[in-house]
């Protein structure tokens, strides 16, 4: 469950209204279980440990449920590491995207003297893993030089940026400040769909490994 505008798939929903005979302003409770993977323990513990933040942002806002027609397609977002590190010293890495709970996100990654890209790009690809701010919203991915990151949520392209720089001390590897789109992110589309406006929702939490299990409940008022 986010604060963003993304899709939660779910195994059941229900709803119970309060009136007989639906009209505009009604209200209901719709409730459901989701169970999702991550890539990480530490992506994992961050989404638990975020949830009061995320629930205070979702209360009294409009939810959205449809029947999914097309799944849509996850933005995928690829920079290349170049330049074998000439001294030990820290590669700097920063995301920026606008679903992030805390835009940008800047990584130190030290490496060592000698590193090639493929192995201080390994190194970065593990620092990326292991915030859990950046995990929790994309999947951590490439191999060799490649440093990749796809959106856990299928939606329309946001802001997504992936820079490396020199850190302090400088390892001398060389420098790119702009990553590539090399899959454009595609909102799903809905059979059909449901909004019900100022919701409140209440959400019991349990985490096993890297796999986090929701019992969701959310009251609120229909529109029809």
């Amino acid at each position: 469950m986010s604060p963003q505008p993304t899709v939660q798939t779910v195994s059941y929903v229900g709803a119970v209204e309060a009136r007989q005979i639906p009209r505009a302003g009604m209200t209901t409770t719709v409730s459901f279980d989701s169970s999702t993977e991550f890539g990480s323990l530490q992506a994992a513990e961050y989404f638990v440990q975020q949830l009061p933040s995320y629930l205070n942002n979702l209360s009294a806002r409009s939810l959205f449920i449809g029947s999914i027609n097309s799944p849509g397609t996850n933005q995928v977002e690829r920079t290349t590491a170049a330049g074998t590190a000439t001294a030990s010293g820290n590669v700097t890495i920063v995301v920026t995207s606008n679903i992030l709970d805390a835009s940008p996100v800047t990584i130190t990654v030290p490496v060592s003297s000698g590193d090639t890209a493929s192995t201080w790009a390994d190194k970065v690809r593990t620092a990326l893993l292991q915030n859990g701010d950046v995990s929790s919203h994309y999947d951590v991915g490439g191999t060799g030089t490649t440093i990749q990151l796809t959106a856990r949520k299928a939606a329309a392209n946001t802001s997504l940026n992936i820079s490396i720089a020199n850190g302090s001390p400088s390892p001398g590897i060389t420098a790119d400040a702009t990553s590539s789109t090399t899959t454009a992110g595609v909102a799903p589309t809905y059979y059909s769909s449901q909004t019900i406006y100022e919701a409140f929702p209440s959400i019991s939490a349990s985490q096993v490994g890297v796999t986090v299990n929701l019992m969701v409940n959310v009251t609120g008022r229909l529109t029809v």
